[in-house]
């Protein structure tokens, strides 16, 4: 026995619940990218590869950077938040580095003044 089912024949998926759920979709989607700021993604392995560290780079408002580090295990899907400042600095584009000092630590350097050292973690 073969049967062929169209959208119609089935009650609950008809065309204007299709529509609204393809405009429920895009709604979602178009708040997200008002409501999220672009940013910049850097992301160094620790020495030994055990670990990883991600600096991401916000511009909330004009140009003025803000900074978010975070950290996690190689292979892991958690990243853990260590550090967030909000508009260190009001030069437009400053000079940026995040560095392992040793396999447990981190440095962030801006202009080549550092910010911000880790303990070891």
């Amino acid at each position: 026995m073969n049967r062929k089912y169209s959208i119609k024949s089935i009650p609950f998926i008809g065309r204007n619940n299709l529509k609204k759920i393809g405009l429920s979709i895009f709604m979602i989607l178009v708040a997200f990218q008002i409501l999220t700021p672009p940013s910049n993604n850097i992301i160094i392995k620790s020495p030994n590869n055990k670990k990883e560290a991600r600096l991401k780079t916000f511009f909330y408002s004009e140009n003025i950077p803000s900074y978010k580090i975070y950290i996690r295990e190689t292979g892991s899907l958690l990243w853990r938040n260590l550090l967030y400042l909000p508009s260190y600095t009001n030069s437009v584009n400053p000079n940026v580095e995040l560095k392992w000092l040793n396999d447990s630590s981190l440095c962030f350097q801006i202009n080549n003044v550092i910010v911000w050292e880790s303990k070891e973690f």
